[in-house]
């Protein structure tokens, strides 16, 4: 919870960062998703979800109270297909231990890692992460095929002060109850492909789709990609259907965060927020 949030309405937020744009996307309160509104207070416990441009966000967690961290040093946990691509992004970037408890595979992950600590080892076992150094750990990825065992342990690693937590999770129900249990971000292979699905069976121009973690709702990019109302009109006239939200535009190099006055131009990608119920009428304004 964080006290200078907590009983501010989202008019009262944005009357005390006159110089900071942002858009309110979601709050997600014990399980329910709720589509903001000016007039919505924030309550103990909520999750807000806030959209902003990249050369403000210093500004914006600096008044939200939020000390962003420098991440350096990160504890993986092997044993999925996952664990050597992830691995292989991360290690020229951040000093990467990973763990895994099977012989042939460390042999493996030795040969195709260059600047990784490989230790064979159970990561179900708390002493095996201390004696690694998990309080050294700015984060910890749990990429284990067992999702009780990532869940518990990313759980675990937070007493031992780990700042950021990531498991992968073969149960989609489970990305709904990690906000509440304490997990920061969930994996998903399923809905990451679902997504990537639906971004070819959607209709309208479509760049991207994402879910934001433990919502019920969905982040679409269209292209404004022909000349028609979209182009014709402010954003308040173009009747978005309750449950969605115009996050953001990017118009060549520049990001806006649009008010109802921006009218959109052609060749923009616009982010939507998107409540399943009205997706419909999104994709037939962008169509």
């Amino acid at each position: 919870d964080n006290a200078r949030l907590v009983n501010k309405s989202l008019r009262d937020l944005s009357a005390d960062m006159p110089d900071i744009p942002f858009q309110a996307i979601a709050i997600l309160r014990k399980g329910k998703t709720i589509i903001p509104h000016g007039d919505n207070v924030i309550l103990p416990g909520d999750h807000l979800y806030l959209a902003t441009r990249k050369d403000h966000l210093d500004q914006l967690t600096r008044y939200i109270g939020f000390q962003p961290r420098k991440m350096k040093n990160i504890m993986m946990v092997g044993g999925s297909e996952l664990a050597l691509p992830t691995a292989q992004l991360l290690e020229n970037t951040y000093n990467i231990t990973l763990i895994d408890p099977n012989k042939e595979s460390c042999k493996r992950l030795i040969e195709k890692l260059h600047n990784t600590l490989v230790v064979q080892a159970n990561p179900g076992n708390i002493d095996v992460l201390i004696e690694e150094g998990i309080e050294e750990m700015d984060a910890y990825i749990a990429l284990s095929p067992n999702s009780e065992t990532n869940i518990i342990t990313s759980l675990l690693v937070k007493e031992y002060g780990v700042f950021k937590t990531i498991a992968l999770v073969d149960n989609v129900d489970y990305t709904h109850i990690s906000q509440s249990i304490g997990v920061d971000t969930i994996i998903n292979k399923k809905l990451i492909a679902a997504n990537n699905i639906f971004r070819f069976v959607r209709k309208g121009r479509i760049e991207a789709i994402t879910s934001l973690h433990g919502v019920d709702a969905e982040v679409i990019e269209f292209i404004v990609h022909k000349e028609n109302r979209l182009v014709k009109k402010p954003i308040r006239d173009l009747k978005i259907p309750e449950g969605a939200t115009i996050v953001g535009v990017v118009r060549g190099e520049e990001s806006f965060i649009p008010n109802g006055d921006f009218q959109f131009q052609l060749n923009d990608k616009v982010i939507v927020f998107a409540m399943p119920q009205c997706i419909a009428k999104i994709e037939a304004l962008f169509r």
